[in-house]
């Protein structure tokens, strides 16, 4: 047996050994190929974007120089920007401004880049600027850049120790401007471009409509972009995936030389990358044909030896769960499974003769615990009976002994039932109503009685004379001479939680329970003290306890007399015993 064992811990311990080897093999291999290729296609393809995004942007900056040259080139002699600046005569210096203003437009009307070209002559009387448009816009938003542009020149070039470039940056929230200039004496002559025509040529290198361009200063704030959201750029990640929207983008920036500010791209990395998704695919082939090869391993594995053992499993829990009937036919190609099922049978039909012998014992018990109980009982109520018949035989009232025999008759077939025997709610009212019956008999005038079931309530099953033993009570401790006895039932359903539970209330108007009896009530293990008091309530909550376990629960209380409230679970049992029949019988 023991070398059975251990040859089938070994065989199991070898095939996990293998899965565990095969696994990490190929997860080592996998991660290495694809770690190496992909990089390595990806790092290239980088370079290529980076190399294409400074070749735009050269020829972006070549562009932009070659106009700002021109411009040199045709107002660098220019004698109207000198009168402009010194002249006296007014019809000169208009002739000078209107000379100006159309060699600006001749410039601006072959170059669609532009948004406007001026002129400004900070130093002239009247401060002169000129300003020539060169494609549409808003007048207002051109005001806006022409004040920005003259007090730029004014507070930062024109002081005496002015550091200024000959360029600035200008975001007005809508659109994102650059202001390109040089000065001629002592004037400037400049252009102003919008982001979106500086930014129009890279739309091929994005692939448009897939990817953003932007521009940006030398800290990284946006002063264009095509981006959902101009927030600001982190130029350290260039070359870097990021993330835009939760989709990944190639990050690129190259600086204009001419006018230190960064003009970048944001790509698809599913663009950049199309060159590694055949490397990816290959792979993903690779791995596929790794898993299709172990899970035909693993269907063998579970056909030979996880089948079986799955089905021993199942077993074991039916066996747990009673079925003791079970036996395991199963047929294995490996001995030890075989060597295994044999056992596990023995094993079960041994169990289930010592389960059943160690049953019958607690059956027996419990028989013998629900007699005693019962017992209990009886005595109580037949003493009473016994004293109310000699008493009317004592007067020789006949009629009444005759009425009462009968109620007696009634009450001991209910009582001499099975002593296991579960009753209806119903059944136990008409129980006690036969008791009182006698009782009134015996207190003519002093007992009033009222049940009130409701109709949910009537088939519920109950343990008997659970509620007949505190209407004995009711009776025993509070008819009084002084006043007429009133006794109440009343059962309802009560929901608590998913569950259905009958709620008992036996109520009357007598002293109530004693201050001994209800500080009794709330010790651990209540039971009747030593002179025997209390055996009517302690049978109460053995036998629902018994019957229910701790989902019953039984209070005793005073509420203007004494109140007893049991709650047990609800259940509805076929084949109680049929209600008790008016005839005496046999």
């Amino acid at each position: 047996m023991k070398n059975l064992i251990r040859h089938k811990k070994s065989l199991l311990f070898w095939i996990n050994t293998f899965f565990i080897i095969l696994l990490g093999l190929c997860a080592a291999v996998l991660l290495i190929f694809y770690s190496l290729s992909t990089n390595s296609l990806r790092n290239q393809e980088t370079e290529n974007q980076e190399a294409i995004l400074k070749l735009n942007v050269d020829s972006i900056n070549a562009s932009l120089a070659s106009l700002e040259n021109y411009l040199y080139q045709a107002f660098s002699n220019s004698e109207e920007i000198t009168y402009i600046e010194t002249g006296t005569d007014e019809s000169k210096r208009f002739m000078a401004e209107q000379s100006i203003s159309r060699s600006l437009v001749k410039i601006a009307g072959w170059n669609t880049s532009l948004r406007f070209l001026f002129f400004y002559s900070p130093g002239s009387p009247d401060r002169k600027f000129i300003r020539v448009s060169a494609s549409g816009g808003d007048i207002n938003e051109k005001d806006i850049l022409q004040q920005r542009v003259t007090d730029y020149i004014d507070n930062v070039l024109e002081v005496p120790s002015g550091q200024g470039k000959s360029y600035f940056l200008i975001n007005t929230g809508t659109q994102g401007y650059v202001m390109r200039f040089f000065r001629t004496r002592n004037s400037y002559i400049g252009m102003c471009l919008t982001g979106a025509t500086i930014l129009e040529p890279l739309e091929e290198v994005i692939d448009k409509g897939k990817g953003y361009s932007y521009i940006s200063d030398t800290k990284g704030n946006i002063i264009y972009s095509t981006l959902p959201e101009e927030t600001a750029v982190d130029l350290s990640k260039s070359g870097k995936i990021v993330l835009i929207d939760g989709n990944p983008y190639l990050q690129l920036g190259y600086l204009s030389g001419d006018s230190d500010f960064y003009i970048g791209t944001f790509t698809g990395a599913d663009t950049v990358y199309r060159q590694t998704a055949r490397m990816e695919r290959l792979i993903f082939a690779f791995i596929a044909a790794i898993l299709l090869l172990l899970a035909g391993l693993t269907l063998a594995i579970r056909k030979s030896l996880y089948r079986p053992i799955r089905k021993m499993e199942q077993s074991m829990k039916k066996v747990g769960s009673g079925d003791w009937n079970l036996v395991v036919n199963e047929e294995s190609q490996i001995l030890e499974y075989d060597s295994m099922i044999h056992n596990f049978n023995e094993m079960v039909s041994e169990i289930k003769d010592l389960k059943i012998e160690n049953y019958e014992k607690k059956i027996a018990a419990q028989k013998a615990f629900l007699q005693y109980l019962q017992l209990q009982v009886n005595p109580h109520f037949y003493l009473n009976a016994l004293n109310i018949i000699y008493s009317l035989a004592q007067v020789q009232d006949y009629e009444m002994i005759q009425k009462l025999t009968m109620a007696l008759v009634q009450y001991s077939r209910y009582t001499f039932r099975k002593p296991d025997a579960m009753v209806t709610v119903q059944q136990e009212i008409e129980h006690v109503e036969n008791y009182i019956s006698i009782q009134q008999i015996r207190f003519p005038g002093k007992i009033l009685f009222t049940a009130k079931i409701s109709t949910e309530a009537e088939d519920a099953v109950i343990p008997p004379f659970i509620i007949q033993t505190f209407v004995e009570n009711s009776v025993k401790y509070a008819v009084s001479e002084g006043k007429q006895n009133k006794i109440t039932v009343r059962g309802t359903l009560l929901e608590i939680g998913e569950d259905l539970s009958v709620k008992l209330e036996i109520r009357d108007n007598g002293p109530g329970y004693s201050s001994a009896v209800l500080e009794h009530m709330q010790a651990d293990g209540w039971s009747p003290d030593n002179k025997g008091n209390q055996i009517g309530i302690n049978n109460v909550m053995q036998r629902i306890r018994l019957v229910f376990g701790s989902k019953a629960t039984m209070v005793l209380r005073n509420n203007g007399g004494a109140e007893t409230v049991i709650i047990v679970p609800l259940r509805w049992e076929e084949g109680t015993d049929e209600p008790l029949s008016d005839s005496p019988g046999r």
